[in-house]
């Protein structure tokens, strides 16, 4: 596994920059991770404070490892859907809450 690299974060503005330069995000509510995936399908989340959560979003981990590739390193936000397709924060929160949380370090 890779050095553990720091993702960069979002600022918030009161108004949208101008020019080509700058790239925009939609704020989702999710949980912001670094997945590394290594060529034999293993994929591990982490948090930016290096906590590992794989587990917690195991669905997310196994799409990832199906990604053709010698190795990637992919920064994302992980977010929870109810029902409806719609975004659900108490679902996130319960979810990024459960117990056996890890810290893992540098990887």
């Amino acid at each position: 596994m890779r050095e553990f690299i720091p993702p960069q974060l979002a600022s918030v503005r009161e108004q949208v920059p101008e020019g080509d330069a700058w790239v925009h995000e939609i704020a989702f509510g999710g949980v912001r991770v670094l997945a590394y995936v290594e060529a034999g399908g293993a994929a591990r989340l982490l948090s930016r404070k290096t906590l590992d959560w794989s587990r917690r979003f195991h669905q997310v981990a196994a799409a990832l490892g199906a990604i053709r590739a010698e190795d990637a390193i992919i920064d994302g936000e992980v977010c929870v859907l109810d029902r409806q397709g719609r975004r659900s924060s108490p679902s996130r929160r319960r979810r990024s809450k459960t117990r056996n949380e890890s810290r893992a370090g540098r990887p």
